[in-house]
């Protein structure tokens, strides 16, 4: 079986690898068709073989708005899209061509748009048990945690107070940090909620709000010393602040972008300090070929 992998790899305690795949559906909805890109859960052994796959589609199916269908439509008859569409559209509801619909206008065929998945270390009693799943649908602006055995989201924060987010992560104290990237509002924040109140306990907005922006992508990592490391993805840069704001730190990529006419700094999807060394035996091996060179 063949796989479009995306944003993200997990590994499993017992080796087993969790990878982010997409695959082009046909789904109803109110009877209507709709093609759609399903965020495959995708299971491989730690040699590569295939395993299992978990369709996201089919765990979140009943939360699929309506409007889903009817933006489609009005995006299939729009002047210019007739040619390049309608035939695909045609094909995939006479069950001719089920994976060849063209995706042109993002956010309305890929409904979904997961772009985190994370394996549970532990039991939280009344949250999550060890092996569920922390997932971010960045197109519902939905966080949720998954039971893969009950295929069914057990908890879910989509309350309006995150839009477009990435890169929840289950910290220590048990609640989540996310990168909430705000396209709508024209600036990015870092947000640290408590899933049990589903409050905000703590985030971070820059001074002026809007010199803090990155329009898609984006990550944060709350350190040991607790500060919390920021990837501002579209800027190319990353910096590290304090609990109270502060920048301590501050880095900007010296890659000047490489799309064709772009000006500025190249993007950093995600950047992540190792605070575990110990973990990743690669870096000794790396520092013992530095000393010998």
């Amino acid at each position: 079986t063949e796989f479009e992998c995306h944003h993200e790899i997990a590994v499993a305690k017992n080796g087993d690898i969790y990878v982010l795949a997409k695959k082009t559906r046909l789904i109803f909805i109110a009877g209507f068709p709709l093609p759609i890109r399903d965020d495959c859960i995708v299971v491989f052994s730690q040699d590569g073989k295939y395993k299992d796959e978990i369709s996201m589609l089919d765990v979140v199916y009943d939360d699929i708005a309506f409007n889903s269908v009817i933006r489609t439509y009005w995006h299939i008859i729009q002047p210019g899209s007739i040619k390049n569409m309608a035939r695909h559209h045609i094909s995939m509801i006479r069950g001719k061509q089920p994976n060849s619909f063209l995706t042109p206008v993002e956010g309305v065929f890929d409904n979904m748009h997961i772009n985190t998945l994370s394996i549970m270390d532990r039991d939280i009693k009344g949250l999550c048990k060890k092996g569920d799943f922390l997932i971010c649908i960045r197109n519902w602006d939905l966080i949720g945690f998954m039971d893969p055995g009950k295929m069914a989201l057990t908890w879910r924060w989509n309350t309006g107070q995150a839009s477009r987010p990435h890169f929840p992560i289950l910290m220590e104290n048990n609640n989540i940090l996310l990168f909430d990237n705000g396209p709508l509002r024209n600036f990015s924040k870092v947000v640290e909620m408590n899933p049990f109140t589903k409050k905000v306990v703590w985030e971070y907005i820059a001074d002026p709000p809007e010199s803090f922006h990155s329009l898609v992508r984006g990550c944060s990592q709350r350190l040991p010393n607790g500060n919390t490391l920021i990837t501002e993805s579209d800027k190319g840069r990353v910096f590290e602040v304090t609990a109270d704001g502060e920048i301590v730190w501050d880095f900007h990529n010296l890659e000047e972008g490489t799309k064709k006419g772009s000006k500025g700094r190249a993007g950093i999807y995600r950047m992540l300090r190792i605070t575990e060394p110990e973990k990743y035996p690669c870096l000794n091996r790396l520092k013992e070929e530095t000393i010998r060179q």
